[in-house]
């Protein structure tokens, strides 16, 4: 994934520009307020952004115009509600991948609760949830809004395997404040709260 003169912002706030690559797996870090869960939505095209984005070759964002975001060859998990509160397990699933990984849902600690309602999990369920939702579909890129939040110190390695395992010859944007993910990251985008008027 390659991404250049990138500025993104909603309301009257504005990031960037940023002009980075991801080979593998891309820290993004910060305080609070610098833009990082923002960086996220706007490459999977949820916020206003100009600057282009490349993966595998081709565009998906030309400058000031890009596909849409069920279009974009983007997972993405966010920091809160990852998953739909109101269906099942086994229905967020179904809307990443047509077929249901099972091996995937043991592995998370979630197959038990294929047919319960996201909203009756808890927080860290709720994460593996869509975790695996991500995991689970064809995308090229992976975009991850602190996914270790909500998941108890215990789990946290083993969510970390399960991740690096089954996104081999993906690229993955990781945002953190967990220094322990600088010891699998390829590199690390540092973020200041920079802002001004997106124009």
């Amino acid at each position: 994934m390659r991404v250049k003169d990138f500025r993104y912002g909603y309301r009257s706030l504005e990031f960037g520009p940023l002009s980075f690559e991801v080979n593998g797996v891309l820290a993004v870090m910060g305080p609070n307020g610098a833009g990082k869960s923002s960086l996220l939505r706007a490459l999977v095209g949820g916020i206003k952004a100009f600057g282009y984005i490349e993966v595998d070759g081709k565009v998906i964002h030309n400058g000031k115009k890009g596909l849409k975001p069920e279009k974009r060859p983007i997972a993405y998990v966010p920091q809160k509600d990852p998953a739909i509160p109101f269906l099942t397990v086994e229905e967020n699933l179904m809307l990443a991948s047509k077929e249901i990984d099972e091996d995937l849902l043991d592995e998370l600690g979630i197959k038990k609760y294929l047919n319960v309602k996201v909203a009756k999990l808890s927080g860290g369920q709720r994460k593996r949830v869509g975790i695996a939702m991500a995991l689970s579909s064809k995308k090229k890129v992976l975009l991850l809004d602190e996914p270790l939040s909500g998941i108890d110190p215990e789990s946290r390695e083993l969510v970390i395997d399960v991740i690096l395992k089954r996104s081999k010859g993906k690229d993955i944007v990781w945002v953190t404040h967990f220094e322990d993910v600088l010891k699998f990251s390829n590199s690390v985008l540092r973020l200041q709260p920079v802002r001004s008027n997106l124009s």
